[in-house]
């Protein structure tokens, strides 16, 4: 996370990382995005409390996560950051970091391989049966959905599970999944796969998708090209039902 105001020149991979996380915050019309470090400090420091943020203190936090607070200069490279805005990679940096691995093993002549950070895998080739890498996806089988098992084929994939780290605020129950036009947590959602080409693209898309959840995701989907694979859990428990978005092009065992 950094704070504050002025111009930094960044390298290549780290522009690049900046740029997508830009043109996320452009296409989720705000929801998600690198400038909402405000926000996300905001409910850490209400989690210590334990008292819930007040409604003006979620404005103005929400105020300095606003896709134009974060603007980029392809010519030299340069970030500017508005004052009082925070950069904050987080649903971002894995993905990415997972791609570079990746780059990295190609460049030294690997072509079967599987890399994963966290919740982030991307798997290139056959793997390890021919019919390539299975990824596990454990809240879907506790739901007892039988689309828990699936199959990477030069994809990756990123699972959002913000029901696994739910806050307890005084005595609310709260999603760690903000949407930053708010600066409040999203309802409903308690697990999103995603599935696209590259990781870096994967992990945004499931914040993204547990910010907007299944209608207004689904809404959005549409305008990208290729086209990605989203899994949605929503409730929880005995109540969880599930919603998806061309999760027929997975791969299954």
């Amino acid at each position: 996370t950094a704070a504050g105001a002025g111009k930094s020149r960044l390298s290549p991979e780290l522009f690049s990382l900046l740029a997508r996380a830009s043109s996320f915050c452009a296409w989720s019309d705000g929801a998600s995005g690198a400038a909402g470090g405000a926000v996300y400090r905001l409910w850490e420091e209400s989690a210590r409390s334990g008292a819930l943020p007040t409604p003006d203190s979620l404005e103005e936090a929400a105020a300095t996560a606003k896709c134009s607070r974060l603007t980029l200069q392809a010519e030299t490279r340069e970030l500017a950051l508005a004052p009082g805005s925070e950069l904050d990679l987080r649903g971002f940096v894995r993905g990415w970091a997972v791609d570079l691995a990746v780059q990295r093993l190609l460049d030294a002549g690997a072509r079967n391989l599987r890399v994963e950070l966290g919740p982030v895998t991307r798997g290139l080739g056959p793997g390890p049966g021919g019919k390539g890498w299975p990824i596990f996806l454990p809240t879907l089988s506790a739901s007892g959905n039988p689309l828990s098992r699936v199959l990477l084929v030069d994809q990756a994939i990123a699972v959002a599970n913000p029901e696994l780290a739910a806050l307890s605020i005084a005595g609310e129950r709260i999603l760690p999944a903000f949407d930053l036009r708010s600066g409040r947590p999203a309802t409903g959602v308690s697990s999103v796969a995603a599935v696209t080409t590259l990781a870096a693209d994967a992990e945004p898309l499931a914040m993204a998708m547990s910010v907007l959840g299944a209608n207004g995701g689904q809404l959005r989907l549409g305008s990208l090209r290729p086209r990605p694979s989203v899994l949605w859990l929503l409730g929880s428990g005995d109540a969880a039902v599930v919603a998806s978005s061309n999760w027929s092009a997975v791969r299954r065992p």
